[in-house]
C-alpha cells in the first residue's frame, strides 16, 4: 500500500449452517453410491456396507472446524492533489460486499 495510514479491521467469519448441511447431505449421497457399489461387488459384506453412511456427518464436522477463519480487512486514504483514493486489502468476498454497500459498479 501506499503512505499514509492503514486502519485494519479484524474479524472472524462464522460458518455456513446452510453449506453445513449441504455438505452432509453430498456426502450421505457419495457414501451411499460407495456402499451399493461394494454391495454389489462384494457380496459378502451384505448390508454392512451402509454402515459407511455414518460418517456422512463428518463432513459438516470438517467444514465447521475448518471455515471459520480469521478476516482482515485494510483500508488506507491516498491524498492526491485533486481526488482521495481508497485503497482496500481484503478477501475477494469482503470486497464485493464492500462495492455493493457502497454502491460502485467497479
Amino acid at each position: 500500500m501506499a503512505s499514509g495510514s492503514v486502519v485494519t479491521y479484524q474479524g472472524i467469519v462464522k460458518p455456513s449452517g446452510f453449506l453445513m448441511v449441504f455438505l452432509t447431505v453430498l456426502a450421505l449421497a457419495g457414501l451411499g453410491s460407495v456402499a451399493l457399489v461394494l454391495t454389489v461387488l462384494v457380496p459378502q459384506g451384505g448390508a454392512w456396507w451402509f454402515l459407511l453412511l455414518s460418517l456422512s456427518p463428518m463432513a459438516g464436522v470438517f467444514y465447521r472446524k475448518r471455515a471459520m477463519r480469521p478476516e482482515v480487512v485494510k483500508l488506507q486514504l491516498v491524498p492526491g492533489p485533486q481526488t482521495t483514493k481508497i485503497h482496500v486489502k481484503a478477501h475477494r468476498d469482503e470486497l464485493e460486499k464492500f462495492k455493493e454497500k457502497l454502491g460502485f459498479d467497479s
